[in-house]
């Protein structure tokens, strides 16, 4: 295993071998004044390129111009520019096969002096499957759910028996997570309804004494906030922790109290209304994998789970899934070991951003208007998708 440092110098090597020659970048971002500054110090930099200057009004536009443009062999690679969020770029590339000429500037390089920066323009060439700047890391700490919605994604009504993630384990999977990442933009603590874990106050204290610089988040449904401890409300914000509540009917009907009992303990939040649901597994799973991953909006959900983690939710829903109906779902290509004792830093974004051997079972997207679900909770066709080649079978 390589050490970070070990793991940064292996990718400034690669950097400058790539710079042998003269190459042509396209620099993009959301945020023009972190464009500017990039651009800047690339052009009054020694490297030996051309340097094409986007715009972030027109972010989407460019990203989409660049990824052309590099099919086509008209520039070299694309330079995502931002000090905030990288979440926008990685889940709008459709390059599979480009993803190491697509680069991310580092976190804490624009916290560099001009002159500094200018000197090490280099290190803004780690390729996204390789520089450890994770956008999002969600911990499944736990499997159940207060609420009982058909299409649930994780497929927490079929829970049988709740895996819920121990706090000596978080903590030791979070520390690890540590070793392995240069930064992670956000830590969320995830369900199920995280809510319901009887220490997630712990895992909140936990998360902002290891990731100091992340933003910490719980998400929820938010149907226990008016009836939750003041304990549990002044821990979070403490640990400025930030709660994401998604609205589902239920919520919305209580909207009121639980913004009232937020605002009074000045805790920030987001909420986002969700009334649709949507229906996207298909079996017996015969999708192309890459090209699924491709054009996934939730590509940048990776997951840490009880020692293991993946660069998606669905291999964890799938065990609850394969748990209840029989093993339908090929699950265990999909998620790996956390203390592998080969993981670095490099391979550990190289996986934690490529695709699944999953990905296959995730088709086009029908919407669905939310409901509880009730005795259709058996049909497995109720969850999923079942192809004409395997009903054939059965007639």
């Amino acid at each position: 295993m390589r050490t970070k440092t070990e793991c940064r110098k292996y990718i400034i090597e690669q950097a400058k071998k790539y710079f042998s020659q003269k190459r042509e970048i396209y620099v993009i971002g959301q945020k023009q004044e972190d464009i500017d500054y990039i651009y800047r110090l690339l052009v009054n930099s020694s490297l030996r390129g051309k340097f094409i200057k986007g715009s972030a009004q027109k972010f989407l536009s460019d990203l989409g111009i660049a990824q052309i443009m590099l099919l086509q062999d008209e520039i070299s690679g694309i330079l995502y520019a931002d000090r905030k969020s990288v979440s926008a770029f990685e889940k709008n590339l459709r390059l599979e096969k480009y993803k190491n000429l697509c680069f991310e500037v580092p976190y804490d390089f624009f916290c560099l002096a001009e002159a500094e920066a200018t000197e090490r323009i280099i290190e803004c060439f780690a390729p996204m499957t390789s520089n450890g700047r994770i956008n999002d890391i969600q911990f499944d700490i736990t499997d159940k759910c207060n609420l009982n919605c058909a299409l649930c994604s994780h497929f927490s009504p079929l829970v049988k028996v709740e895996n819920r993630y121990s706090i000596e384990q978080f903590t030791k999977d979070a520390w690890r997570l540590r070793e392995l990442t240069e930064h992670v933009e956000c830590v969320d603590l995830w369900g199920g309804e995280a809510l319901l874990h009887p220490d997630l106050d712990k895992m909140i204290e936990i998360s902002r004494e290891v990731f100091p610089e992340s933003r910490v988040a719980v998400g929820t449904n938010g149907i226990l906030i008016p009836t939750i401890s003041d304990d549990f409300l002044d821990t979070v914000k403490r640990n400025a922790c930030m709660i994401r509540i998604s609205g589902y009917p239920p919520t919305i009907k209580m909207l009121d109290k639980i913004e009232k009992r937020l605002v009074e303990k000045e805790i920030k939040y987001t909420i986002a209304p969700v009334d649709k649901f949507f229906k996207r597994y298909e079996l017996p799973g015969e999708n192309n994998a890459s090209a699924r991953h491709a054009g996934c909006t939730s590509k940048i959900c990776h997951v840490v789970k009880n020692g293991t983690y993946s660069s998606c939710y669905v291999p964890y829903g799938a065990k609850v899934f394969n748990e209840y109906f029989g093993d339908k779902f090929s699950v265990n290509a999909s998620v790996f070991d956390l203390y592998d004792e080969e993981l670095d830093m490099i391979s550990f974004t190289e996986k934690v951003k490529g695709e699944l051997d999953i990905c296959r079972f995730c088709g086009d997207i029908e919407l669905h208007s939310w409901k509880t679900v009730g005795k259709e909770k058996d049909d497995i066709s109720s969850w999923v998708n079942i192809r004409r080649q395997e009903t054939e079978s059965d007639e």
